[in-house]
């Protein structure tokens, strides 16, 4: 009869399995998607149990050496730690990407950071340390999110992994993008597609094409930023990139909303809304629905766009996403003040610059700016 700790162990190697049949079910792209996340929505509190009882079991070998081990030291150090990397290697896309929260995210990827370790898996170490990179960035903390990439680049360069540096470079620009180093953001996902291509990585290719759109559009160049959404768009559908699919359509969206054709932006937007839903992307979602404010704030509803700005707020908050809050506060406070609501207004704003200013996002500058004006104004 097997020991519990045997029993344990095979119930995690089952549902890690099943951790990784989500993840390739998502790789396959189009309905298989929701496939994916259906079925680690359906399996999720086994997934987090297995993932509780690795990493208790392997504190216990490293803070509880008293006790009795046997079970799990038998060479269980070892296979544990690997067994607790490949869980949240198979959580990558349906887990880290679209359900679990950044502070989730960070908690399992430290962990896989120390158990990589262990099994002197350089690769995946490397891979931890990016995605602790994406998470930190996520929650807007840009200094970490460079710090985490930076280390991932110094290992993928010396076990060259190709990929891997690749996937680096790309994420280091973006967190340039954020800081407002749009040049330097160019560089880094140039650096990204080349690799992609020269790997024959598809998905990388689109990461790349559309971050590259996103950046030229933020330096006005709208020719450059449609051609690279174009592009992302196209292959996306090809290889039936769901996520991919959806940021690009907003990004061409917004193309449509800087040239002043809000009916044209809307279109997108709705369309990429619609997929943010389907596959549960809750960030993508936000930015979504902040893109549709901005649409009919030229389109003079104003309360539209508040009512816009307030979902995409709300969803901010809930996932942590420090950035995203603070456009969201921003970018509804003028609106307000177009409706007459100037307080709001003030206070939003106000709010919008504290999270800015704590992020170092490079449109403090503006939001300061519009406030001194509306300060020196009469309310009446």
């Amino acid at each position: 009869m097997p020991s519990l700790h045997e029993a344990q162990y095979r119930y995690a190697c089952h549902y890690c399995e099943v951790a990784k049949e989500t993840d390739r079910f998502y790789l396959k792209g189009n309905e298989n998607v929701i496939r994916g996340l259906e079925i680690f929505d359906r399996e999720r509190l086994h997934i987090e149990a297995v993932f509780e009882f690795l990493t208790g079991a392997l504190t216990i070998v490293f803070f509880h050496p008293t006790e009795d081990v046997s079970q799990i030291t038998d060479g269980g150090l070892f296979k544990y730690s690997v067994l607790l990397v490949s869980l949240v290697d198979a959580m990558r896309y349906t887990g880290q990407s679209l359900r679990f929260h950044p502070r989730q995210r960070i908690r399992w990827l430290e962990a896989q950071r120390d158990a990589s370790r262990i099994t002197k898996d350089l690769k995946q170490e490397g891979k931890a340390l990016g995605n602790l990179g994406i998470a930190y960035h996520a929650l807007g903390d840009a200094r970490k999110a460079i710090e985490y990439q930076k280390q991932r680049l110094k290992i993928v360069r010396e076990i060259r992994d190709r990929l891997g540096e690749g996937q680096a470079l790309g994420n280091i620009g973006l967190v340039y993008y954020t800081l407002g180093e749009i040049r330097k953001a160019i560089k880094h996902h140039e650096q990204y597609l080349k690799i992609a291509r020269e790997v024959g990585n598809q998905i990388g290719e689109c990461q790349a094409l559309g971050n590259l759109g996103t950046a030229y559009y933020s330096l006005g160049d709208l020719r450059k930023a449609k051609q690279f959404q174009a592009k992302r768009l196209k292959i996306a559908i090809e290889i039936g990139d769901r996520f991919g699919e959806g940021h690009s359509l907003n990004g061409l969206g917004l193309i449509h909303y800087s040239l002043g054709d809000a009916h044209q932006a809307i279109e997108y937007h709705q369309r990429s809304l619609k997929i943010a839903r389907e596959i549960g992307d809750r960030r993508g979602e936000g930015l979504i629905l902040g893109s549709l404010g901005l649409a009919y704030y030229i389109l003079d509803d104003a309360r539209k766009a508040v009512e816009y700005h307030d979902q995409h707020l709300k969803i901010a908050r809930e996932i942590g996403d420090r950035r995203g809050e603070g456009i969201a506060l921003w970018n509804s406070a003028t609106p307000l003040n177009r409706l007459g609501d100037r307080t709001q207004a003030v206070s939003r704003a106000e709010a919008a610059l504290r999270i800015y200013d704590a992020i170092e996002d490079p449109d403090a500058a503006q939001v300061r700016e519009q406030l001194a004006k509306w300060r020196g104004q009469s309310t009446s």
